[in-house]
Formats: structure tokens, C-alpha cells, sequence
């Protein structure tokens, strides 16, 4: 399905997908078969629910040098919520 997604989006320079699932890694994956090069913009929609699952897949994502930014890691109680300057790195370190 993933892969189908994206080949549809060809025409676009810019995807925007949805992770946040058990299948985070494996639909990236599928991702990058068919669109290895091609810039993403990863919403996690809050899926992520500890600061420790949140910070472990951005610096997963962080090896993909095209991911552009990651768009709502975790829920925002503020015992959980990441700090602005570990915010600002992890998204430094997605951009070029």
C-alpha cells in the first residue's frame, strides 16, 4: 500500500506520511524502495507515547538525511513533554 502511495505522489517533491504505529519502521522502509531520494515530512500524530520512544525514533529517522522534520512525537502532558532546546536540536539535525 505504502509503496503504491508513493508512486502515485511521484509529481510532488515533498511527502508528508504518517507514522506513529507498530509499522513505523517498516512502511519507512517501503518508502525508501521507491522513493529513496525523495524529501519527507514524518507526522507522528502524538502516536509516539514516552519522551524515550519519541527521542528513539527521531534519532532513527535523523539517519535518513531527507526527512525535513518530524510534526507532533508525542502527547503533550508536560511530565512527558520534550524541553524546547532537545526540540530545536532533533530538528536541526534532519535538515541539511
Amino acid at each position: 500500500m505504502i509503496r503504491k502511495k508513493v508512486l502515485a505522489a511521484e509529481q510532488y517533491s515533498v511527502l508528508k506520511v504518517k507514522v506513529g504505529v507498530a509499522d513505523d519502521k517498516v512502511n519507512m522502509q517501503a518508502l525508501r524502495e521507491v522513493a529513496p531520494d525523495k524529501r519527507v515530512r514524518v507526522d507522528a500524530n502524538e502516536g509516539w507515547k514516552t519522551k524515550e520512544q519519541a527521542l528513539e525514533m527521531m534519532e532513527w529517522l535523523a539517519t535518513d538525511k531527507n526527512i525535513e522534520y518530524v510534526e507532533q512525537p508525542m502527547p503533550r502532558p508536560p511530565s512527558q513533554r520534550l524541553d524546547l532546546a532537545q526540540a530545536t536540536l532533533a530538528a536541526a539535525d534532519f535538515r541539511r
